[in-house]
This record gives structure tokens, sequence and C-alpha cells, in this order.
């Protein structure tokens, strides 16, 4: 799922090179709004809207799995550019969805080291 058509494009490209089959979605994320208990896996990288993570709790069907990384606050450089509100706190992940099993969860990603994840899945 991207706003972009040229990035859904790439996206579908790749998966025909890989022989796979995806379902790709043209929306804009902070209107989105997802029926509930309809996919089991939803993987989300480097994007940031917390507002969004109430709806992918519903969206996800019992026993399915949330993939998420982006940056966090260690990326606050000079030189970086980046507003602190489109970066997670550290921990943040695993308190947004600690009601879940939570496979693995850090804060020390990515080669700068700066980088959140998390592997849960809906109880």
């Amino acid at each position: 799922m991207d706003i972009s058509s040229v990035a859904l494009a790439h996206a579908r490209l790749a998966a025909t090179q890989a022989g796979v089959t995806v379902n790709l979605i043209q929306a804009d994320l902070d209107e989105w709004k997802p029926p509930a208990e309809a996919y089991d896996l939803v993987i989300g990288f480097r994007f940031l809207n917390r507002r969004l993570w109430p709806r992918l709790q519903t969206a996800v069907r019992p026993g399915g799995w949330l993939l998420y990384q982006t940056f966090n606050l260690r990326k606050l450089t000079p030189d970086a550019g980046c507003p602190p509100e489109y970066l997670l706190d550290i921990g943040e992940l695993s308190h947004a969805f600690g009601g879940w099993d939570i496979l693995e969860s850090g804060d020390d990603g990515g080669p700068s080291h700066n980088q959140s994840w998390i592997v849960c899945r809906k109880p």
C-alpha cells in the first residue's frame, strides 16, 4: 500500500519478477480505513503515523502478524533534517503493541542503529 502510483508500479514489477502475487492498494494512509480482521500479515517500513496503529491492530486477524520498522530518535542529528514527530521514542513500539505476543523488538536496528522494529502476533 502506498499513496504513490510510481512506488506501486515498482512493487508490481518486483512481484512479477519474483513470481509472487500481491494485493497492492493505492491509498493515503492518513485516510485509509481497513476492514476489521481482514489481514493475516501487515508490514510497515519507514512510515510513522501513530493514529494509524489502532486501525492496523483492528485490521489484523487474531493469530495474524504485524512487522513494523521505522526510524527512532537516534536519527536526530544536525544533518538529518527529520522532524522529531516523525521519529519513534525508544521502546515505543513495544509499548504500543504491548497486548500482543511480541516475538522480537528492538531500538538499535539499521546501519546507523537508529531504527526501531517489532515482530508481533495478535492474540
